[in-house]
């Protein structure tokens, strides 16, 4: 089982992973979880959605397809003002982007 390691917090980095995912499309038995919990979360604001239109969509379809699942870390969003309504509803929060992507890992996902 495969997690996303979102260290850079950079859409770049995003971007990267998120195509890296796409490529899992056919052999991921369970959806890859990506956590997001740094400046990343900023992109998937609804009222950003146009600067960042390809990213979100991407993202989107990645999860309609079952490739990934999106969470958002809480207290990050709660510490720059972001609430869970403002997000697109297919990511999921958590409370702590950390704590859940350390669970994962207990859990037996491992880093791509």
């Amino acid at each position: 089982m495969l997690q996303a390691n979102v260290t850079l917090h950079t859409l770049d980095e995003l971007n990267q992973l998120l195509l890296q995912a796409e490529q899992f499309v056919n052999t991921a038995q369970k959806p890859i979880p990506v956590v997001l919990h740094g400046e990343e979360i900023h992109a998937f604001v609804r009222s950003n959605y146009r600067t960042h239109k390809g990213l979100v969509d991407l993202a989107a379809r990645l999860d309609a397809f079952n490739v990934i699942e999106v969470k958002a870390c809480e207290r990050w969003m709660g510490v720059n003002g972001i609430s869970a309504k403002e997000l697109p509803p297919f990511i999921e929060t958590v409370p702590a982007g950390l704590a859940e992507r350390d669970r994962l890992q207990r859990s037996g996902y491992t880093y791509f």
